[in-house]
């Protein structure tokens, strides 16, 4: 049967000071590495969640503007009515007075 050879033993003892400051600043950097990428595992994480939370804070706001608008008609439509008109007329006019460029991109 034939024997390989045998790698060189990496314990600290068998090997000289230049090759011990070698293997120790290789373990540095490789603890680095993997520090960099537990950081921006979280970071990209923590973005997922951001993006998340806005989605849900703009849902409930959106629903809650709903609701208040049903609950003015139902109880004072003609405020209702007049709070209908102003922002019409406030869409309109963003929309008239609105850069072509502007308009172009939003379609």
């Amino acid at each position: 049967m034939v024997q390989l050879l045998k790698p060189p033993l990496l314990h600290p003892c068998f090997l000289s000071s230049a090759k011990k400051r070698s293997l120790i600043m290789e373990i540095i950097a490789q603890w680095l590495d993997d520090l960099d990428d537990v950081i921006s595992s979280a970071r990209l994480l923590s973005e997922r969640f951001r993006n998340i939370c806005i989605a849900l804070i703009f849902l409930t706001i959106s629903l809650l503007l709903q609701i208040g608008g049903v609950l003015l008609a139902l109880k004072h439509p003609p405020l209702a009515s007049a709070t209908a008109t102003i922002l019409l007329v406030t869409l309109m006019y963003r929309s008239a007075t609105a850069p072509r460029a502007a308009l172009q991109q939003s379609i």
